[in-house]
């Protein structure tokens, strides 16, 4: 009964105030608990999940249907890279913000290793993207998102 009744009321916040701000306000405890505890869940649609196919190419893309632009999100050291269940739930955590959130594989960076090959699976991520595009990068990750930018099909 209480969480039906926190659920009509997180949506008709929603209603008045305006999505962007309740659901940032909404966003916080689904990041920080790992989805365990997620208001953001009552009032967004369901995250659809599916695998980026093409030769070479290890990602995934999160979206509700609803989406105002891409997210390309790296991971840092990760062994299940795009699998690794944090990241999964990061991703539809994004997702219910608004994103098309893609999460690419990096082969080495998921063996421990700093490779610059792994830039080619961001520039891979960042390609099949949505205009406007945001790159995040979590840890390690950083190194070949920003190798990345440097390809002519990023840095645009």
């Amino acid at each position: 009964m209480v969480g039906a009744m926190a659920a009509a009321l997180l949506a008709m916040l929603t209603a008045v105030w305006g999505c962007p701000m309740v659901l940032a306000a909404l966003f916080l405890p689904d990041f920080l608990s790992g989805g365990r505890y997620s208001p953001l869940r009552h009032v967004t649609p369901d995250v659809e999940v599916r695998a980026l196919e093409g030769p070479g190419v290890e990602s995934d893309s999160y979206s509700t249907g609803r989406t105002h632009g891409s997210l390309v999100l790296v991971h840092g050291f990760a062994p299940r890279g795009k699998d690794e269940p944090r990241l999964r739930e990061a991703a539809s955590s994004l997702a219910r913000l608004g994103f098309e959130v893609v999460v690419p594989t990096l082969p080495a960076l998921s063996q421990g290793k700093l490779r610059i090959d792994d830039a080619d699976r961001v520039v891979d991520a960042v390609v099949r993207a949505r205009s406007p595009l945001t790159l995040a990068a979590i840890s390690v990750g950083a190194g070949a998102a920003l190798a990345a930018t440097r390809h002519p099909a990023v840095a645009r």
